[in-house]
């Protein structure tokens, strides 16, 4: 099932990195309503994303709510995933950069962080149990990290998931209907 998608400049950034990363993703049905450009997005398990360095500062203006799921989706890809001039992070509705690596390193992904953003080098270990992850009251970082869980198979506790509500109140019946 397709995801309608906004194609404007300034929110379609996100899907440019995907498909600049080698992503499965396809946008079909391209159109105009209400003045913006719109379309059917799919997406396919693909795991030979390349790996990314972002360090553009109006790229990262351009994706700076998407960087919790670039991160994680990212995680997986063959090699580095580098961010810089993303300070800004650390002033959402949590510490971003700082709740990212700290999740991440949960599930076993070598990574660390700098002042303005930070870089993940790739999964070491597989952990064995639930994993508690924190999200920190933060939206984006609940959502990203339970894709996370579901695409390693980790059994995830995520804290303060009704946080989620304010964004996507379905997310989680959305997330129980895909296929991995």
């Amino acid at each position: 099932m397709p995801a309608v998608q906004n194609l404007n400049p300034t929110r379609a950034a996100f899907l440019d990195i995907l498909l600049e990363a080698g992503a499965g993703i396809s946008i079909e049905n391209q159109r105009v309503i209400g003045g913006e450009s719109i379309g059917d997005i799919f997406v396919q398990n693909n795991a030979g994303v390349k790996p990314l360095l972002i360090n553009d500062p109006q790229l990262v203006a351009f994706i700076i709510d998407e960087i919790p799921m670039l991160a994680v989706l990212s995680a997986f890809a063959s090699g580095r995933f580098e961010l810089h001039n993303a300070a800004e992070l650390r002033t959402k509705e949590s510490d971003r950069i700082d709740a990212l690596v700290v999740n991440l390193q949960r599930i076993g992904f070598d990574c660390e962080q700098y002042p303005d953003g930070f870089i993940v080098k790739g999964r070491t270990t597989t952990p064995t149990g639930t994993v508690v992850i924190d999200s920190f009251d933060d939206h984006r970082i609940a959502m990203s990290f339970a894709i996370a869980g579901k695409a390693t198979g980790t059994a995830l506790d995520i804290t303060d998931i009704n946080v989620v509500g304010v964004s996507f109140p379905n997310f989680f019946e959305m997330i129980e209907s895909l296929q991995v």
